[in-house]
């Protein structure tokens, strides 16, 4: 195992250039205090500059260091550019044999950028399955996890799960939300 090495190779499937259209489906739930709201749209997006040109993407915003918004292969959680790898070690991730890579954040500018600790891949091919993060802070639980599938040549976010927990002496806030990305596809014209 090499930490640096993996990382990268995890890292470059996750930015390999797509196609000039991408589609997707979101399913998902919000819950935030006593709003839930279900989530489940069809979404385009025109890959060349990132805009979404069918559907609604997710627009969660917490008021803490969560922040989903915008089209999933825009703006995802997860940026590994953002990250450096630190070591890596033989681990398991629901039941499976994984290389677990802890990673330190490398940008100061988003504290955003500072959500994940582990990025787990597959100790075979380093397709990269998920990234997790966990810290308390100010009063505030907060756990979020991105996962990761190939659909043919990609590695595409599958799932996106956050949980934010806290109170103090003027707020209570619980949040959890977790989104399932399904059904890519991908076409050189517009639909």
């Amino acid at each position: 195992m090499s930490a640096a090495a993996d990382y990268q190779q995890a890292v470059r499937m996750l930015v390999k250039p797509l196609p000039a259209y991408v589609s997707y489906v979101q399913r998902g739930h919000l819950k935030m205090d006593a709003i839930e709201k279900d989530l489940g749209e069809t979404v385009t997006v025109r890959t060349s500059d990132g805009k979404t040109i069918k559907g609604e993407p997710l627009q969660i915003y917490t008021g803490t260091q969560a922040k989903v918004e915008g089209n999933v292969l825009h703006n995802t959680p997860f940026d590994g550019a953002c990250y450096g790898p630190v070591s890596a070690s033989a681990a398991t991730f629901e039941g499976r044999s994984v290389e677990a890579i802890a990673l330190k954040p490398t940008c100061t500018t988003n504290k955003d950028d500072e959500n994940f600790q582990t990025l787990y891949v597959d100790p075979q091919t380093h397709d990269p399955i998920a990234v997790t993060g966990e810290k308390t802070e100010d009063a505030i639980y907060f756990r979020i996890e991105e996962r990761f599938a190939r659909t043919g040549e990609y590695v595409l976010p599958s799932f996106i799960m956050a949980r934010i927990k806290g109170s103090g002496l003027l707020f209570w806030l619980d949040l959890d939300f977790h989104v399932a990305f399904t059904d890519y596809t991908f076409s050189e014209t517009a639909p």
